[in-house]
């Protein structure tokens, strides 16, 4: 189900309701919308199913993994594109995933620190 909210003159929302949906498709999703388009979007995941280990962009299995104990359970890794901490994930998981358009917040700076 998706929905859109408007709120005054406020940037537009699009709300995505998902229920147990595959969190490497997730993933997918979120990486093209990141990627393609230009709305304000809202994921919701209610679950997900097999139960999997999601790791950031630079995480090392061997550093965090028991990688021996997850080839022996056959629980899915997956590599997202982004960074973060490595997390077990399963149907008990509520995923919510913000993605904005620049113009959402213009008055927002994103601004580097040099230390």
């Amino acid at each position: 189900m998706c929905s859109r909210l408007v709120y005054g003159t406020r940037p537009l929302m699009r709300i995505l309701k998902l229920h147990n949906f595959p969190i490497f498709d997730q993933l997918k999703l979120e990486e093209l919308l990141l990627r393609m388009s230009v709305d304000n979007c809202c994921l919701l995941n209610d679950g997900t199913s097999p139960p999997s280990i999601v790791m950031g962009i630079s995480g090392k299995p061997k550093k965090l993994l028991e990688v021996e104990k997850v080839v022996k359970d056959c629980v899915p890794v997956i590599q997202r594109f982004s960074g973060g901490g490595t997390v077990i994930v399963d149907e008990g998981t509520l995923f919510v995933t913000l993605i904005r358009s620049r113009s959402a917040l213009p008055r927002l700076e994103l601004r580097q620190t040099m230390s």
